[in-house]
């Protein structure tokens, strides 16, 4: 297990992201992703993320408390994935990458209507 892994701080109510953060969980090596909505209690106040901050994009926290969100969360939760996820994350880091995040993440209940799991918190 690896002794450092990244923290993915998503929506518990949105079904993609649901998914999303369990297949990242479950696509990478043991213990190099852990993921938690972030309706969790006492998980935003621990590190310091207000409603709006997690209302408005996907977290990532790295093991020496680096932050990332929105489009560069997705590009670093992509790379600690390993394997062929790594060249999808160096992908997600290039210009242009924002602007996917923000479509995506406007068409969240849509996508989720068809590529989604049951939320945890619905």
């Amino acid at each position: 297990m690896a002794s450092h892994p990244i923290l993915v701080i998503f929506d518990g109510t949105c079904g993609f992201c649901t998914r999303s953060a369990r297949l990242a969980v479950e696509r990478a090596p043991a213990g190099h992703v852990r993921a938690e909505p972030n309706q969790a209690l006492g998980l935003i106040d621990r590190y310091g993320l207000t409603r709006e901050d997690v209302d408005r994009f996907v977290w990532v926290i790295g093991p020496a408390g680096e932050r990332w969100r929105g489009a560069a969360a997705i590009s670093r939760t992509l790379r600690a994935m390993g394997g062929g996820w790594r060249l999808l994350g160096w992908l997600a880091a290039l210009p242009g990458a924002g602007l996917a995040y923000r479509v995506l993440a406007r068409s969240r209940s849509v996508i989720s209507a068809a590529w989604g799991d049951a939320p945890p918190y619905p």
